[in-house]
């Protein structure tokens, strides 16, 4: 599964912060929810093709996928 979703575990100031087991967590669910989006909707055939599509995304629509 892509790893680009981590990208988006900074603190306002865009400083990366400590990574803990819960952020992982929640970074591989988030990621997992991106990619199963992104396969379903026809923008990705397979994992490593919605890991690289979730490198060059927006933010603007990396939330808009989250809170849909």
């Amino acid at each position: 599964m892509g790893e680009g979703v981590t990208k988006y575990i900074y603190d306002c100031s865009k400083n990366m912060k400590p990574f803990t087991p819960k952020d992982l967590k929640e970074a591989h669910e988030r990621s997992k929810k991106i990619t199963d989006y992104l396969i379903r909707e026809g923008y990705a055939e397979n994992t490593d093709m919605a890991g690289n599509i979730i490198m060059g995304m927006s933010e603007q629509w990396y939330e808009q996928i989250l809170n849909d």
